[in-house]
């Protein structure tokens, strides 16, 4: 009883057949008596394949229907509005999902280094040296950089002022 055919963006698929074998679309019933959940899925078949139809199809699915033009056209627009609403909330709802993912994988990894544990065994990390010893080297390592830049600078001053350049340093 429902319409059932699909037709493409082309007014009923290229042919003159109606889209379902209903009294109703073939014209043998009052289009105003028809109730409009069978009006709702004829527009729903052309909806699939077509959801932006052109004003030819509109038109004919409107004589086919017993609709005016303007509520063939306001009905694609109301669906597709609502095709898009439901799938952004479709969208949302799996943001929020992998969001939540996150926070929790983020909380395991924050928790892991406060309790110095390894991410993949989670067994207690051995720590190689002591930290006071990594701060010493840490900080010669800056002094050494420090030494190194200030050497340098002196020596391109040095060299601009004799009217040489030295290949490996920078400008």
């Amino acid at each position: 009883m429902y319409p059932t055919s699909t037709p493409s963006c082309t007014p009923f698929g290229g042919r003159n057949v109606p889209y379902s074998h209903s009294p109703f679309m073939d014209g043998l019933v009052d289009a105003c008596k028809v109730p409009y959940v069978y009006k709702s899925f004829g527009c729903e078949s052309v909806f699939r394949d077509c959801p932006y139809p052109d004003e030819k199809l509109r038109k004919d699915l409107s004589e086919r229907l017993g609709m005016s033009a303007q509520q063939v056209k306001f009905w694609f627009q109301n669906k597709r509005t609502f095709s898009k609403g439901k799938m952004q909330r479709w969208e949302t709802q799996n943001h929020w999902v992998e969001n939540e993912r996150l926070k929790t994988e983020h909380q395991a990894i924050m928790l892991a280094m406060q309790n110095k544990t390894c991410l993949k065994c989670r067994g207690v990390m051995v720590q190689t040296q002591d930290t006071s010893e990594r701060q010493r080297l840490y900080t010669e390592n800056m002094r050494l950089k420090e030494e190194l830049l200030h050497a340098t600078t002196y020596l391109k001053e040095g060299l601009r002022r004799n009217g040489m350049s030295l290949s490996w340093a920078r400008n």
